[in-house]
Order: structure tokens, then sequence, then C-alpha cells
């Protein structure tokens, strides 16, 4: 199998980049965009000055391999709220309750996941690098769900991956992995970074002779 490489380039962290100063009883509430269009999954942000813990705040749109998402986020109550689940658009943001003279932005965050990659599981092993340039602070994930079955099943069940020879969570450099017995899938997921950073992973499958 030929070597697989992917480049993620992570648009930069925009907080209102969604919604910006919105007010008043409007609902779904007026977007500016339906996300960073970088291909990677965020969580999204909730920013508000004012309490708005009373209002629940309903995402409606599409996860990192485009299956749909929704999500209800209580709002904050002057700070910022995030969603559990990793948006790659967000196409409806529905308001329970109204806004009234309180304003509240939304856009997204500094993490994401990547899309999931399958993996080849019949094969001896999987070897990958990765390889960042910038800032940024991310972990190695696998899964062993049916990838086949991804719109059917929901999320997947993701797990930190656990190399015998290096750590692969919370990791902020340049790592070379190997994988064996080999997961369906796998995925990077951020948990923060700077604006330009970038992360270049390589992935070649061991096969049998």
């Amino acid at each position: 199998m030929r070597p697989l490489y992917k480049l993620y380039s992570p648009a930069t962290e925009d907080t209102d980049g969604l919604v910006n100063d919105a007010t008043g009883a409007t609902s779904p509430l007026t977007q500016l965009s339906t996300g960073p269009g970088d291909g990677l999954a965020h969580q999204i942000a909730i920013v508000s000055a004012a309490n708005l813990s009373a209002i629940t705040f309903t995402l409606t749109g599409t996860d990192a391999d485009g299956v749909a998402l929704v999500e209800a986020v209580t709002g904050p109550n002057a700070t910022t709220v995030e969603s559990t689940g990793y948006f790659k658009t967000v196409t409806s943001i529905a308001i329970s309750a109204t806004l009234g003279a309180n304003t509240v932005d939304l856009g997204w965050a500094d993490e994401f996941v990547t899309p999931t990659i399958q993996l080849n599981t019949y094969a001896q092993g999987v070897s990958g690098n990765i390889d960042v340039t910038g800032t940024i602070d991310y972990t190695v994930q696998a899964t062993n769900s049916d990838i086949r079955t991804r719109a059917d099943d929901g999320e997947f069940n993701w797990f930190d991956v656990v190399d015998a020879t290096i750590d692969l969570i919370a990791i902020t450099a340049d790592v070379q992995f190997g994988l064996g017995p080999i997961p369906s899938g796998l995925r990077l997921k951020a948990n923060s970074y700077s604006a330009s950073a970038t992360a270049a992973l390589r992935l070649v499958h061991q096969n049998n002779l």
C-alpha cells in the first residue's frame, strides 16, 4: 500500500467567526459563515459578557467526517463555553429564549479533530510520523469502531494511543510511532494551537510479502 500523507493547516481561532454581536429574539441566529473551511472539525466557542446560562444554544451541522451532528450547549455566564462535539460545519444555531439587549458571539476555538483515516487491519503493522510547525499541542487517537457504518452508528469510540516507546498524548513536537495490533481508524486531536501552525502526518502499512 502506498504511503499516506496528510497536511493539516488549521484556520486561526476566531470566536466570532460564526456569529458576531447577535442580540434580540431571532432564532436561528444569523450567521456570518458555516465554519472556518479548513477541512477540520473544531469545538465551538460561545462568548458573552452577560449571563446567558438560562439559554440553550442548539448547534446543528456536521462532524469531521461530514456526518450530521447536533448538540445543545448551555449559554455562558459572563465567560466562554465550548461545545463538547467537534463541528466541521455549523448550519444552524437556535436559541431557546430571547437574548434581549444582551449580545453573544459564536465561533471556532483552537481545538480540532481531523477526519477519520481508515487503516488496513490486515497489515502486520502501521508506522507513522508527524512533523509540526509552529506551536501545537496534539494527541494521536484511534478507534476500533466499524468505519463502514459511520453514518448509521453515530460517533466512534475514540481512545488515546499509547505507544510502548513514546508518549502520543498532549505532545508538542515531531514524533515517530508504530501501531500493532492495528485499529480500524486514526485521527489527530489538537488540544490547542497558535496561528499558522501545521501538522503533517505520514503513515505506512507494513504488509505481508
